[in-house]
């Protein structure tokens, strides 16, 4: 455990307080992975990739409804037995010599599979790890002239670790999202260059 989850607590503006926890036990992992890296064309590249982790002494955060019935505390725990597998997608392609796409994908399904400290929450997805992520960016570099346009999306999450919450569009929900940024800079001379970002163009 980090030192933060071990002593920092803290209260969010919203009224949700974390909880450290000092008596927490370092995590143990096993873990493999397999994957390849293939060069289509010159210009295009992908990589695929699998992956398991055994994790023992997993570190999650739950909430305590014993404590707090409103569902506002929410200790650190460490759960018996975790179980993480997914596989991974990326690509590249060179579009122009000063212009490049990217792409990436990942499947993450994090499970709690063995917790004697609160039985119900065996068979459950981990709290706040989505199952879904992916990218793109397309970056470009033209003389003096450098910019890109990423986007991300994320997948819902659960924030209860019995995995009750699976309502959208309602407080204290993890719902999924996009997010589009634009960033740019603009060389003045060898010695300065001018920045300007735009973070969220949807919203």
């Amino acid at each position: 455990p980090t030192v933060f989850e071990l002593y920092r607590t803290y209260r969010l503006s919203s009224g949700n307080l974390y909880l450290s926890n000092p008596h927490l036990v370092p995590e143990r992992m096993f873990s493999w992975e397999g994957g390849l890296r293939q060069r289509i064309t010159s210009r295009v590249r992908i990589n695929a990739s699998y992956f398991e982790n055994y994790i023992h002494n997993l570190i999650y955060r739950t909430i305590d409804l014993g404590m707090d019935p409103a569902g506002k505390i929410r200790p650190l725990r460490n759960a018996a037995k975790g179980f993480t597998r997914g596989v991974e997608f990326g690509g590249r392609a060179q579009i122009r010599s000063w212009l490049q796409f990217r792409v990436s994908y990942t499947y993450n399904n994090a499970i709690i599979r063995k917790n004697p400290f609160k039985v119900a929450t065996e068979g459950k997805r981990v709290p706040y790890v989505p199952k879904h992520f992916g990218s793109f960016g397309l970056l470009g570099a033209y003389h003096r002239i450098s910019g890109s346009i990423t986007g991300r999306y994320v997948g819902s999450a659960y924030r209860s670790d019995t995995n009750t919450d699976v309502v959208n569009g309602v407080p204290g929900s993890y719902d999924p999202f996009f997010v589009l940024d634009r960033p740019s800079s603009y060389r003045v001379n060898p010695h300065g260059t001018a920045y300007s970002s735009r973070e969220n163009l949807f919203h």
